[in-house]
């Protein structure tokens, strides 16, 4: 996937209807590429936890993605890391939307809207 194509992925994530209702503040996004050890600050302060996750987002549409951890990802599952780097975006978007993945049911329900998500991206 080339660059213009993967931005263009994104752009398009900011207008897909949402399946539950979409957080007014979250109409744009903003995706933020940093490192393990920035992610694991961000982990830390706002949720307590004391290790680095592959992407946070919060309800303002801020998504931040550590691209550590998406190239050891992409690696592992044998794709490109610009592929990796949309599916972690999608990811955020429906958290950002208020789909959580702490349990079965949520984690399910979740996977649903990310795949019509990424249906509507390809």
């Amino acid at each position: 996937m080339e660059a213009r194509s993967w931005f263009s992925g994104i752009r398009f994530l900011a207008s897909i209807p949402a399946s539950g209702s979409l957080r007014p503040a979250s109409k744009f996004m903003d995706i933020i590429l940093i490192t393990d050890k920035e992610i694991k600050k961000l982990n830390r302060k706002w949720f307590g936890k004391k290790r680095a996750t592959d992407v946070i987002a919060f309800d303002h549409g801020e998504i931040y993605i550590s691209l550590n951890t998406a190239r050891r990802q992409a690696r592992e599952r044998g794709v490109a890391l610009e592929k990796e780097l949309l599916r972690l975006a999608i990811h955020g978007t429906a958290h950002i939307e208020g789909f959580n993945d702490t349990n079965l049911k949520d984690f399910c329900a979740m996977r649903e809207r990310e795949w019509e998500m990424l249906v509507g991206v390809l």
